[in-house]
């Protein structure tokens, strides 16, 4: 008999989300946490939804369609999750009703990943070219320039999401009622 764990490999990025989103104060970051309903099934976790969504973002999946059925197919969607299995609804619900809670947490998860060591920060590779050091405008940081890149890291994304608006929208129009 074989467990689901042990068939997540002990390096895998799905586990390294998992204990960076259990890490999170979710109410602090503003995240909408949605209690269970009178009259159905209760909501799912919020930080569920948001393992999801980092398992989406680092494995480029940029479909709610697409992301349902990694859900329900693919181990390393699954194991997060706890057998959870939202819709593509739920999925794009959560990622409208918290795109700026996600911006927050975005910034986060890169602070949380440096702090771990696992960003390869020391890796330097030479090809055998010959280079003239300069430290011209164009090659130096300061706190205008800095601000820029954050202003640019902002843009992208805002595109990233607006992106995934208008494949949820083409999905809507293309899907057949059955």
């Amino acid at each position: 008999m074989m467990s689901l764990d042990s068939a997540i490999h002990k390096n895998s990025i799905v586990r390294v989300i998992d204990v960076f989103v259990d890490l999170l104060d979710l109410q602090q970051i503003d995240f909408i946490i949605k209690g269970e309903i009178n009259n159905g099934a209760p909501a799912f976790h919020t930080s569920d939804l948001l393992k999801l969504y980092y398992y989406d973002y680092s494995n480029r999946v940029r479909s709610y369609r697409r992301l349902a059925r990694e859900a329900i197919t693919n181990l390393e969607a699954i194991w997060p999750l706890i057998g959870c299995r939202p819709g593509y609804k739920t999925i794009a619900d959560f990622r409208k009703d918290n795109s700026k809670a996600l911006k927050k947490v975005f910034i986060i998860y890169n602070r949380f990943l440096l702090e771990q060591d696992l960003f390869d920060t020391d890796t330097v590779a030479i090809d055998g070219s010959k280079f003239q050091g300069q430290n011209s405008t164009k090659n130096n940081y300061n706190e205008k320039k800095e601000r820029q890149h954050l202003d640019h890291i902002e843009k992208q994304t805002q595109q990233y999401l607006e992106e995934m608006d208008r494949l949820d929208e083409v999905e809507k129009e293309t899907e057949i009622e059955v």
